[in-house]
């Protein structure tokens, strides 16, 4: 599994994946579609300054993609997520959030949200990723939709100096 940098010229197909990925939840859950990543919300991430976009590839078929926050001292966010509708439930989720996590060594806390219908997100984060529920908090204005938010502390490495 690898990723792959995305181009400015792929982010409007990296955008409608994202939005396909998501609304299936919605739809399954029968929640407010406006729980759909924006495209202005995605177009927000992607020109973040410190945001790193990937299309994730598993040999030569794009399965998914992120878009991460990289920050100096190294508490990352994952802005987005997703694996594309026809891969889900595949485990290409947990191999791709390894893949992250092998590419982004130095990180010394990963953080994340997803909303309160998003089972599979939710045990997804806990049970495959190693995260933890540290914060409940209203979705805008809405107070009966609710995001989690997730945090995983990762293990100190000691490095030894090279004489």
């Amino acid at each position: 599994m690898k990723l792959i940098p995305l181009e400015k010229a792929d982010w409007k197909a990296f955008i409608a994946d994202c939005q396909r990925s998501f609304s299936l939840a919605v739809s399954e859950e029968d929640v407010a579609t406006e729980l759909i990543p924006s495209t202005a919300d995605l177009l927000q991430s992607l020109e973040h300054p410190q945001v790193q976009a990937f299309y994730i590839y598993d040999g030569d078929t794009c399965v998914g993609g992120a878009t991460i926050q990289i920050t100096p001292n190294q508490h990352n966010h994952l802005d987005f997520f997703f694996i594309k509708t026809d891969f889900i439930g595949q485990g290409y989720g947990s191999q791709a959030w390894r893949t992250i996590e092998t590419t982004f060594p130095e990180t010394k806390v990963w953080e994340t949200v997803t909303p309160y219908f998003e089972k599979r997100n939710i045990a997804f984060y806990l049970k495959n990723c190693g995260f933890k529920i540290v914060d409940i908090f209203p979705f805008g204005d809405n107070v009966n939709e609710m995001m989690f938010q997730f945090e995983k502390v990762m293990p100190q490495i000691s490095r030894k100096s090279k004489n």
